[in-house]
């Protein structure tokens, strides 16, 4: 799934920035069009996978669980690896660049720090989140969905909104600041943050272990 989301975005974003301006199509709305789509194939890869934090890795907790390998630990090589995701998906669209469609080196940085913040933002879900089944043949699989986890994982949709109403009003450059100071702030506090969701994951271990292996 992330592969089909990552090559849709890059497919429409490549379409719309080769295309040729329409009759009384000002470039403006089409540059703008073109970022959208270009930050989403960085933005959208990782945030599919923390939108379902330890839902893969819950498959795995009864080796996990027996060895010295902290929550918070895992926490963080979840956030490290989305960002990893996130720079590979970055590389992917390098080539906008060189392509004279209006996307400058601003909107890639914009994208991968938006991810950055919105992938800290979305850890939360291991607290709810529930076993996902790795080896089901549905690509849409919903085995393991619930209430709390299907609120949640949409939730980031209010600060990307936030975001992308920046863009709109006060334009690239206000947006690019933006999701800088986004991500530096996620970076800076991402250790403390992860602490305080282990320290409550913690709290109730063997019974969301219990809920993830159901």
């Amino acid at each position: 799934m992330v592969i089909m989301i990552t090559a849709i975005f890059l497919f429409d974003a490549y379409l719309f920035a080769l295309m040729p301006l329409e009759p009384g199509q000002e470039m403006g709305d089409k540059v703008a069009m073109t970022t959208l789509y270009v930050a989403g194939a960085i933005l959208l890869p990782s945030v599919v996978l923390s939108q379902w934090t330890f839902g893969i890795e819950a498959n795995f907790f009864h080796g996990l669980m027996t060895k010295p390998v902290k929550v918070k630990q895992m926490l963080q090589n979840c956030f490290y690896y989305y960002m990893v995701v996130s720079a590979v998906a970055l590389l992917l669209t390098l080539p906008f660049l060189f392509l004279q469609a209006g996307i400058g080196i601003q909107v890639l940085i914009s994208g991968f720090c938006l991810a950055v913040f919105i992938n800290l933002f979305n850890l939360p879900t291991a607290l709810f989140s529930s076993r996902l089944e790795i080896f089901q043949t549905s690509m849409f699989s919903m085995q393991g969905a619930n209430l709390k986890i299907n609120l949640y994982a949409i939730a980031f949709l209010f600060p990307l909104a936030g975001v992308c109403a920046i863009y709109h009003f006060f334009g690239e450059t206000a947006w690019f600041i933006t999701c800088v100071a986004l991500a530096v702030i996620s970076i800076a506090i991402h250790k403390w943050f992860i602490a305080k969701i282990a320290a409550i994951f913690e709290k109730n271990k063997y019974k969301r272990m219990e809920k993830f292996m159901s």
